[in-house]
């Protein structure tokens, strides 16, 4: 059975209200109650099941407090487990979430993680992933398979740096010391450009750059 030590110690409790419910009724005290489960409703009752002489509002609010109690009476509790258990375990092992079951059994969600939880089963999580971040000794390993720039590459960046900084063509090819027609080629093929007026920069480089 279903049972806890916080319903187990309830017990006492219950026991008291009993005793106060039976001498309510003894003095001639009118009990107004719903129909359990499996009960016929009575003809004082709506077609939602609360008490006819009750307000609207007032039915309603009589109607969760009946949901409330019977959730809290392990009984209940325990037979809404035996009946959906095997079901549930089927959508879990399925990959259901919570939601996909509550709507497949037509309970409400906290009911499925209740039954899930007296059952042990786990639900998978229907959040989507996260992208796994590498671990430090990945990272290592890419940083270690990654190829050495060349030398061009390593020139074309040192270019591309001091044109950053605003200085000239003409600097930057004597920082170097590449021929101009070298240098004019180099600067070429990776995009870079100097504008000699401004004494700026404009650099295009796979999908380009400027200012």
């Amino acid at each position: 059975m279903y049972l806890t030590a916080e319903i187990q110690a309830r017990d006492h409790l219950r026991a008291e209200l009993d005793a106060k419910r039976s001498a309510f009724l003894r003095q001639g005290g009118v009990e107004h109650r719903l129909p359990g489960p499996g009960e016929p409703r009575t003809t004082d009752a709506n077609h939602l099941g609360a008490p006819k002489h009750l307000p609207t509002g007032d039915q309603t609010q009589h109607i969760h407090r009946r949901k409330a109690l019977d959730k809290a009476n392990w009984q209940v509790r325990q037979a809404m487990i035996d009946a959906n258990g095997d079901r549930l375990r089927e959508e879990a092992s399925k990959g259901a979430g919570v939601a996909a079951i509550a709507l497949a059994l037509k309970l409400t969600r906290a009911d499925v993680r209740t039954i899930a939880a007296a059952l042990g089963v786990t639900i998978p999580s229907s959040k989507r992933k996260q992208a796994e971040q590498p671990t430090l000794a990945q990272l290592a390993d890419q940083v270690e398979t990654k190829p050495a720039l060349s030398a061009i590459e390593l020139l074309a960046g040192r270019v591309l740096a001091m044109a950053a900084i605003g200085k000239s063509s003409r600097e930057a090819r004597e920082a170097t010391g590449l021929k101009p027609a070298k240098f004019k080629a180099l600067c070429s093929s990776y995009g870079i450009t100097f504008d000699e007026a401004s004494a700026g920069w404009t650099a295009t480089t796979h999908g380009g750059c400027q200012r």
